[in-house]
């Protein structure tokens, strides 16, 4: 089983889980309020285009102040013509997205840039125009399915994406996993996507809260404290793996 029985049975994690939304509640309030206007704003179909572009940009282990710097760089330097109907018929304006990922640091600014093509090429069959894909489907796994066929879209930028869109669905990234695994609620970080994703769900239904605030609140302290090794100031490190095995 993903789940251990006996930690969820278990008030202590429980009691620590909420510890940690309520670390993240209280300093990073800003943060998390602009992630809930966005998540209960209304999108044009242009909009949904943008924010599928910054959740590409996000990717895997791209710290967030360099995507938004890099995000806001493509729309000061390529401005209209980041529209989902030019780049998906355009080389030219691919070539002017890998010059500035490349100049701005990213790793793979090459297969970053072509994941960017390829989503926007996968919208001609919907006319150019993500709401007739998103009103194709009738739930978010059919639509996650059919976008991880695009080459460089997996479950998470998939997810991050739908997500942001509106669909209250978890992210799982590395700070998710790694704190789940540190503080014992799960066994093994090797687990499936899907496995984590419906741990999160039950776990926000076990704590009464929104599934993405409390995934939301989850990646917030381990981008925080886990990643910058704050470990002997953590409130969680007498029971934290990390610094006990």
């Amino acid at each position: 089983m993903l789940i251990s029985s006996l930690k969820l049975k278990n008030s202590d994690s429980l009691f620590n889980l909420n510890n940690v939304i309520k670390y993240s509640l209280n300093n990073h309030k800003e943060e998390i309020t602009e992630y809930l206007f966005l998540f209960d704003k209304v999108m044009s179909a242009t909009r949904k285009w943008f924010e599928f572009i910054y959740c590409i940009l996000a990717g895997i282990q791209v710290r967030t102040s360099t995507v938004k710097k890099v995000y806001e760089i493509l729309f000061e330097k390529i401005g209209y013509d980041l529209i989902l109907l030019k780049i998906s018929k355009s080389r030219r304006i691919a070539d002017k997205i890998q010059k500035i990922l490349k100049s701005n640091g990213y790793r793979f600014y090459s297969s970053k840039t072509e994941t960017i093509l390829n989503t926007a090429r996968f919208f001609k069959d919907y006319k150019h125009n993500p709401d007739n894909f998103i009103n194709n489907y009738h739930n978010y796994k059919d639509l996650r399915n059919e976008l991880i066929t695009i080459k460089g879209i997996g479950f998470k930028i998939a997810s991050h994406w739908l997500r942001n869109i509106g669909v209250e669905i978890p992210i799982i990234d590395n700070h998710v996993k790694n704190l789940l695994y540190y503080t014992g609620i799960i066994k093994n970080r090797k687990n499936s996507y899907i496995e984590f994703e419906n741990l999160i769900i039950e776990l926000a239904r076990i704590l009464n809260i929104k599934i993405f605030l409390l995934d939301l609140s989850i990646w917030i302290f381990g981008r925080e404290n886990c990643a910058n090794n704050k470990c002997l100031s953590c409130f969680l490190k007498d029971l934290c793996l990390k610094i006990n095995l």
